[in-house]
């Protein structure tokens, strides 16, 4: 795990940037010297985690080598581009003290390293105030956002436990200090109070990632997909991803520029099946959430949906909601019975 040194002197460091440049043109002219072309890495980028970046892996894995969250796992809190960072600046005014020598080699190295003769891709969730340095990064490289229903987010998180195993309450603690101060303070609406409900905290914590995510790629061309969407139709989802990757088309069988309408294929899935895969195709998901959780999801999702600035990856668009395609069920539980909502998925 890479470390930040301290701060010191408020010179940024000289030509890193430029550094990064020059070195990938290096690569790039040996490459067509080569008669072969350097392209730079996919970046998947998610809303939130449990978006299906995980399918997307599986789907790509095949054709493409991948790096699983690098920039968010590799850099420790006191990195200055770390997105844990309370006083992360962006790549562009960082410091070369903070950075300190092995620390500029590292990050030179992360980026060009990404590059090749066959593409490579990237995945990286919840960034938060990072994103724009990972962009700023690599600034040529196809973007694939990923996203999904807060609804379906937070049922996904309580039937595993994540909100409490993978500690998302420290997350939250950590994004009220960074929009309380610094560059981050103008988000401080998105996280309005300390201590609330875990399911709370969770859609918060997407909705700021996301409002974040769409402010920074408002300038790139993207390939959107919908957690809803690829479980639908696999086929639809790669033509996405097509748009923005067109190497793949081949690969895949999917013509550029072309959406098929596939039908789902037939299947009966377990709740497991129901909740995770996406292998088989689905009429319809299913929200393991009670009404009353499903209330404060939406609750705290209501109102900043249509403040989201540029592009707006909401899936609730996908009429994720009891008052449009979603309807109650009762299923049995470990309690006797839970309460879930059936919902049809839509690419609209």
């Amino acid at each position: 795990m890479i470390s930040g040194n301290s701060r010191g002197s408020a010179v940024p460091a000289p030509g890193l940037l430029a550094e990064i440049r020059a070195r990938s043109e290096v690569m790039r002219s040996a490459a067509q010297a080569r008669g072969a072309s350097l392209l730079p890495p996919l970046l998947m980028l998610g809303t939130s985690e449990r978006v299906g970046s995980n399918w997307l892996s599986d789907t790509l894995r095949p054709v493409m080598e991948q790096h699983n969250e690098p920039f968010r796992q590799q850099l420790g809190a006191d990195h200055p581009l770390s997105g844990l960072n309370p006083q992360a600046v962006p790549v562009g005014q960082v410091t070369g003290m903070a950075l300190g020598t092995y620390g500029r080699h590292w990050l030179v190295t992360f980026v060009t390293s990404k590059y090749g003769t066959a593409r490579q891709g990237v995945k990286e969730t919840n960034l938060f105030f990072a994103l724009p340095s990972l962009l700023s990064l690599f600034p040529n490289s196809p973007v694939a956002v990923l996203s999904r229903s807060p609804l379906g987010v937070a049922s996904s998180f309580r039937c595993s436990s994540l909100f409490t195993r993978w500690d998302y309450r420290s997350r939250y603690q950590q994004m009220i200090t960074m929009t309380r101060s610094g560059q981050g303070h103008c988000y401080a609406m998105l996280i309005p109070d300390d201590d609330p409900p875990g399911l709370v905290a969770l859609t918060r914590l997407q909705v700021l990632n996301t409002v974040l995510l769409a402010a920074a790629v408002e300038v790139r061309e993207i390939a959107h997909i919908p957690y809803e969407a690829a479980v639908r139709s696999r086929q639809t989802a790669l033509a996405e991803l097509v748009r923005v990757v067109p190497e793949l088309a081949g690969q895949f069988g999917v013509a550029r520029g072309v959406a098929p309408a596939s039908p789902p294929q037939a299947g009966v899935p377990d709740q497991e099946d129901g909740i995770y895969s996406t292998v088989t195709g689905k009429k319809e998901l299913i929200v393991y959430l009670s009404e009353a959780e499903a209330g404060a999801v939406q609750e705290a999702t209501a109102g900043w949906v249509a403040r989201t600035p540029g592009r707006p990856f909401w899936p609730a668009r996908c009429r994720m909601s009891a008052a449009g395609g979603c309807t109650t069920t009762r299923t049995p539980g470990d309690g006797g019975s839970a309460t879930g909502m059936r919902c049809t998925p839509s690419t609209g």
